[in-house]
């Protein structure tokens, strides 16, 4: 299975933010979406960052006022993407290795979705 099957059939939106919001803004996206990463866009929507909770949380032991520091303070800014084309098993070895849970998907450079480690487990056992 590749990872434009798993687009397919969850689809492709993603819930992005940019550098300048708060990271009050952006939880209040993730709680909203029920989601635990949130993909940062230029204005061009370019990928230029990831936030996830793990960002947030690890800022937090280190900052009491984190909700009011903007995204890209706290931001991974070092993406690890994947494409369409990618198997699956490509897709687990990278999350399992670098230890993150989201994945965005660029084809020809432009953000096609984002896969989490969720969506990689439900399609292996056919539930996606």
């Amino acid at each position: 299975m590749k990872v434009q099957e798993i687009l397919a059939r969850k689809g492709s939106a993603v819930i992005m933010v940019r550098p300048d919001q708060t990271i009050r803004e952006a939880i209040m996206l993730l709680a909203k979406h029920d989601i635990g990463a949130v993909v940062v866009t230029d204005e061009a929507n370019k990928l230029v960052g990831i936030l996830s909770m793990r960002d947030v949380i690890r800022e937090e032991t280190e900052c009491i006022a984190t909700l009011d520091l903007s995204v890209h303070e706290v931001m991974t800014w070092e993406v690890i993407t994947g494409t369409p084309d990618d198997e699956l098993q490509a897709v687990v070895t990278v999350l399992l290795q670098n230890k993150i849970r989201h994945l965005p998907i660029l084809a020809e450079g432009q953000l096609a979705g984002i896969i989490s480690m969720g969506d990689v487990v439900r399609a292996q056992q056919g539930v996606l």
